[in-house]
């Protein structure tokens, strides 16, 4: 399945002749051709800073909403509903992706919305002012892993190179990582309890994780750009070999109908 030629490389016949010729076995072209796609490495520097808002809030989300002025036990109660919006936005970004046949664009916009959500926590000041923003983060912050593994997938016709590049997608969990180190930071003043850490809010956790998805969105942004002028190239190069193929038919033909002096039809290269 080819997507929109706004957001996804349209595929070459070689390929498959390519993967029937190398067989069912990962070869080393294979894996050399992998490594050396700086749009893959590109693209999952992207997915690395796009995943850090759920990575983070899947472990730190209690933390969050505590810091908000709330109980222990109320912040994990509370937890629920924001991945409950998390899964909604998820599904409905996802059914609308297949639908349109386009991924990028969906993706910065999931972006957008978490984006609008972490800016909301930092800047309201009522707790429930704060939580709304906090299922308006959940809901935008689960769409760009799953689209760009399913955009991945979409423009690697070959099962092989499919593989290796989606286990190579795998390294998006390194959002974890860095997401765990962002939010230590908020836990700093005291050992990450007591008044003085919900006054704080998180706030420098936030704003750095805002500034990841800011980073994020315009890596999208310059990808899909990308694709889309390869798209117009291959366009351009399409259109130039069937006016090439149509001009050498034309010509052919003109040269089968050439008459002779009796009005019938004469090979081209016979001329007496």
């Amino acid at each position: 399945m080819i997507y929109a030629r706004t957001t996804v490389t349209r595929m070459v016949a070689g390929d498959v002749e390519e993967e029937e010729a190398s067989g069912r076995h990962v070869t080393w072209r294979e894996i050399v051709e992998t490594v050396r796609d700086w749009k893959l490495w590109f693209l999952l520097s992207c997915n690395i800073c796009a995943s850090i808002p759920s990575t983070a809030f899947s472990v730190f989300l209690p933390l969050v909403v505590e810091g908000m002025g709330y109980s222990a036990l109320q912040a994990n109660l509370m937890s629920v509903p924001p991945f409950v919006f998390g899964a909604l936005g998820v599904y409905l970004f996802a059914l609308s992706s297949d639908r349109r046949q386009e991924r990028g664009y969906h993706i910065m916009a999931g972006l957008g919305i978490s984006a609008v959500g972490l800016a909301g926590i930092v800047l309201t000041t009522s707790a429930p002012g704060k939580y709304m923003a906090l299922c308006i983060l959940l809901f935008g912050s689960y769409v760009p892993q799953p689209l760009t593994a399913a955009w991945l997938s979409n423009n690697t016709r070959s099962p092989n190179k499919r593989a290796l590049v989606l286990g190579l997608n795998g390294w998006g969990n390194l959002a974890g990582v860095i997401g765990s180190w962002v939010f230590r930071i908020g836990s700093k003043h005291d050992g990450g309890h007591g008044q003085e850490r919900r006054d704080h809010g998180y706030k420098e956790p936030l704003l750095i994780t805002l500034g990841f998805v800011g980073i994020a969105i315009m890596g999208y942004w310059a990808y899909t750009e990308v694709l889309r002028w390869e798209n117009r190239r291959m366009d351009e190069a399409e259109v130039g070999k069937m006016v090439k193929e149509s001009s050498m038919k034309r010509d052919s033909e003109n040269g089968c109908r050439t008459m002779d002096g009796e009005g019938k039809p004469r090979s081209r290269g016979h001329n007496q």
